[in-house]
């Protein structure tokens, strides 16, 4: 065969299995560090689940102060039952509705946490990956582009949980067939 009719792209099967192979086994490290139950990571940062609590946790103690000048105001006379009345009626709805806003964030930040332990615990089943099967590239490789000869683009499913823009690129070294890691 003519050496200008090849693909350029072609790679040796061993060597792209090899480089995928190291290149998961990094990746499945990664979230398995990114996952560590201490860590509230970029996720909570982003969804603002926390500082959410806190501003309705405040507005929650600040009605309930406000339920009590109120209470003070009808005992020392200064508004009447009726007034008072209306107007703790008026706070207590609002104080339900803020109740209901913060218990759907904890509900939120609960299923964020329990997302991240499902996809930890499938991460952790493969974190020794003695070899790469079939099973494994369908649970955590959204696909595998081969550049050229000495680079490879790996795109991860459940990435996005983890880390903005997680595709890997193998270095040429570890498709040359060095010992270096093509993380």
């Amino acid at each position: 065969m003519n050496k200008d009719c090849r693909d350029k792209r072609n790679i040796n099967e061993k060597k792209l299995v090899a480089a995928v192979q190291e290149t998961l086994k990094a990746h499945i490290k990664l979230v398995l560090d990114y996952s560590k139950p201490v860590v509230p990571t970029k996720l909570f940062k982003s969804a603002e689940n926390d500082e959410q609590i806190k501003e309705l946790d405040k507005q929650i103690k600040k009605i309930k102060a406000t339920q009590k000048k109120l209470l003070k105001q009808m005992q020392d006379e200064v508004m009447s039952s009726a007034e008072y009345d209306e107007m703790t009626a008026y706070y207590q709805s609002r104080l339900i509705i803020i109740e209901a806003e913060k218990e759907e964030v904890l509900k939120r930040k609960t299923k964020l946490l329990n997302c991240i332990d499902d996809i930890s615990a499938r991460f952790k089943i493969y974190s020794e990956l003695p070899e790469l099967t079939r099973e494994v590239i369908a649970t955590f490789i959204n696909k595998v582009v081969v550049e050229n000869k000495k680079s490879i683009t790996i795109s991860f499913r459940y990435a996005d949980f983890f880390v903005e823009n997680e595709k890997v690129t193998t270095n040429g070294n570890f498709l040359k067939g060095g010992e270096e890691n093509g993380s």
